[in-house]
């Protein structure tokens, strides 16, 4: 069942009225999981729901051409022993789904009736034989060569594979084998049952190089790449930025440490944001967040060009986007106390507070300011807080009224409704500030997830989930 609603809300008498319309697309039961793709080429995202069964189904909605709904369905069958799905670009017009298994990928063409699946590339891929349950490994196709076809990344048995792709939508040739990084295996016992498992990093594929994307993976002595060489990759990886593989400086009872790749000063290269959480050793043990922030020279890197000391554990983010639409990179994060008064304190009162803060791109050798720019200050439940999907109420992503600036999203959900408000972007620098009125929108019923995103272009959506249903909130 799809429905239409829009919603009038009047604001100041200084701007016009705005308004705000939804889409509501009820799958019928609980969904696994949601892509978003353009399966038909239309230019407008239609839904994948992957629904748990023996085989799982996935259940594709088309979009309408006018993009005011979902009315077209169809429901493909997962094949057996797929352990793996990807959406790429393979034949024109749209994008196609490769179902993965440890015997190699099959491909569904985007616009297929009965999805059913026909034989693309055989290869030993490092998924278990005769794989039973729902897929877990989820993946994009990524136009490596530049020819305008999608190339596919796929986790072989003892190196990853790069499948580049024809205008006939078939393999150009054999798959490609990276030399790096390799599998280790390691064996045990338990219960008096051998147990082998193969495993290195996951690689993912970054614009390292100008206008070249890389085979990029992470271990303990850094972030590695592989070069181009000819027409595929060169056999000695180099390390870009050299991390000290040290022991924590802490206690050792919490060390985690995530990677994010993005341009911070705009010259086409991908630079690394390295977040490290850990407790610190004090009178009252502490957990804190650091950002080290390394600048991509094409050269190896073991310096970081600037490292935050943030005022607690890291949340959300660090999202990177130019906010204020200066030409520079600004960084918007959120954090809460990681001390154990804070903890006992939250325990207590049933709340915890989270501080989301911004920090405007400066353009010189040190992107970022030491201290924010500016902060917004939240306090939810504690039930909320424990529920990933709607512990974030400060959402900086996209521009809603075509500015050039990011608007701030704030979600809020009580008695049973979701409240989403837009807050637009007004002025600049140690000015900009986030309107108090704005298109706002209430839907009735309980949301476990929420996020931003787009399913037609240039049109920002707020993508509410619950147990049977997704809804879109958008511009008309």
């Amino acid at each position: 069942m799809i429905r239409w609603l829009v919603v009038w809300v009047f604001v100041s008498p200084l701007t016009c009225a705005q308004e705000l319309v939804s889409v509501e697309v009820d799958v019928g039961g609980p969904h696994a999981d949601l892509t978003e793709a353009d399966l038909d080429g239309d230019g407008k995202d239609d839904l994948l729901f992957l629904i748990e069964g023996t085989p799982p189904v996935l259940d594709i909605r088309y979009q309408d051409h006018d993009g005011k709904g979902f009315g077209r369905r169809a429901q493909w069958q997962v094949p057996a022993g797929t352990a793996g799905i990807m959406v790429a670009e393979v034949i024109s017009p749209g994008q196609d789904v490769l179902y993965l298994s440890a015997s190699g990928a099959s491909i569904v063409e985007g616009t297929s009736e009965d999805g059913e699946a026909r034989p693309w590339i055989a290869a030993e891929l490092l998924f278990p034989p005769g794989y039973r349950g729902l897929p877990k490994h989820w993946g994009w196709g990524r136009d490596i060569d530049g020819d305008g076809h999608d190339d596919v990344l796929l986790p072989g048995i003892d190196r990853d594979l790069i499948v580049f792709v024809g205008p006939d939508g078939k393999p150009k040739k054999t798959p490609t084998v990276l030399a790096h990084p390799r599998s280790r295996t390691t064996a045990d016992r338990t219960q008096g049952l051998l147990r082998v498992r193969r495993g290195r990093p996951r690689t993912e594929l970054a614009r390292m190089a100008k206008g070249v994307l890389l085979p990029t993976w992470l271990d303990r002595s850094g972030l590695h790449v592989l070069p181009r060489q000819g027409d595929g990759f060169a056999d000695a990886p180099i390390n870009l930025f050299p991390l000290e593989d040290d022991a924590p400086s802490g206690l050792g009872l919490l060390r985690r440490v995530d990677v994010d790749l993005d341009d911070l000063d705009g010259d086409g290269l991908a630079d690394l944001c390295l977040t490290r959480t850990e407790a610190r050793v004090g009178t009252i043990p502490e957990r804190r967040t650091d950002l080290l922030l390394f600048k991509n020279t094409g050269q190896p890197n073991p310096t970081p060009t600037q490292v935050i000391v943030l005022p607690g554990v890291l949340s959300s983010g660090p999202s990177l986007a130019d906010v204020d639409g200066d030409g520079h990179v600004d960084l918007f994060l959120s954090v809460f106390a990681g001390d154990v008064k804070s903890e006992i304190t939250r325990r207590l009162l049933g709340r915890v507070r989270l501080d989301y803060y911004l920090y405007l791109g400066t353009g010189d050798t040190q992107p970022f300011p030491r201290s924010p720019s500016h902060s917004l200050t939240d306090k939810v439940d504690t039930q909320t807080f424990e529920t990933w999907g709607i512990r974030h109420r400060r959402i900086l992503t996209d521009d809603w009224d075509g500015d050039g600036m990011l608007d701030l999203v704030q979600v809020h959900i009580d008695d049973g409704s979701c409240h989403v408000q837009v807050r637009h972007a007004v002025g600049s620098g140690p000015d900009l500030a986030f309107a108090d009125s704005g298109a706002a929108f209430s839907w009735k019923g309980e949301v476990i997830h929420y996020t931003t995103t787009a399913i037609q272009r240039g049109r920002p959506a707020v993508r509410l989930k619950t147990t049977t249903k997704v809804i879109y909130i958008m511009r008309p």
